[in-house]
């Protein structure tokens, strides 16, 4: 999903303390739809210093192309 090959879920987490990086990561890899976990620096250079996303300034999602779902 995130080299814009097809189409899926990005989630945010965020916590007052630190999160359990590693034990997200395993779980992630481990799940039959593998997920990837980015943090830290890895994590900074993906959003590229973009602002959140808010009610007030949210777009609707683009329609998949036919073909991801046959």
């Amino acid at each position: 999903m995130l080299r814009g090959k097809r189409f899926g879920n990005a989630v945010l987490l965020a916590a007052d303390r630190p999160l359990p990086v590693a034990e997200l990561t395993r779980r992630c890899a481990t799940d039959p739809h593998q997920g990837r976990v980015q943090h830290g620096r890895e994590l900074d250079d993906f959003t590229g210093g973009a602002l959140p996303v808010t009610d007030a300034n949210a777009r609707p999602s683009p329609e998949p192309p036919p073909s991801v779902f046959h």
